[in-house]
């Protein structure tokens, strides 16, 4: 059985350091590469929620950390664009901590979502000056989706990867 009890009152806050640098640079050994890009973040989070004694119910915790909400969270881009072309090209890397999915109860830990990286390729095209064509391939690492209560593995899985195709006009 789940319920959902409301915090009375909670908090977060964090920093998070976010950069892009050109590689233009490389243009002088092809001018294809003049385009590229590196571009990065990272996010450090702190949360704490409080459910009241009156809402809790058969919670285990009054206090935790915010349902969904990681500690810490990276990103990794590696792009090309050149707008001239209509081509754009990114390779993103996402990386985040540790997540509660479910907040425990009777006594029993909150469960939680362990760490994992997902790659993603995404690409755009433009042709005969009105069409864009679109790829896209999602989760190429195929990791693991792995939840964890206590020291017991609750359940994994993995989600697949995901490739899609895409044509637009515009008019």
């Amino acid at each position: 059985m789940r319920s959902f009890a409301n915090a009375d009152n909670g908090e977060l806050y964090g920093i998070e350091i976010d950069g892009r640098y050109s590689l233009d640079f490389l243009e002088g050994i092809s001018p294809i590469l003049g385009g590229l890009y590196i571009a990065g973040n990272l996010a450090w989070i702190e949360s704490e929620v409080e459910v009241g004694e009156s809402d809790l119910g058969v919670g285990t915790n009054p206090r935790r950390e915010l349902q969904g909400q990681s500690p810490w969270v990276a990103n990794a881009t590696l792009g090309y664009s050149n707008p001239s072309r209509g081509t754009e090209m990114i390779l993103m890397f996402n990386m985040f901590g540790d997540r509660i999915v479910e907040a425990g109860v009777n006594g029993a830990p909150d469960a939680r979502e362990q760490a994992r990286a997902s790659l993603d390729f995404n690409l755009k095209q433009v042709v005969f000056n009105a069409f864009e064509v679109g790829f896209k391939v999602r989760n190429i690492f195929d990791t693991k989706f792995e939840v964890s209560q206590g020291s017991l593995l609750q359940r994994e899985f993995k989600h697949g990867r995901a490739i899609s195709l895409s044509v637009s006009y515009e008019l």
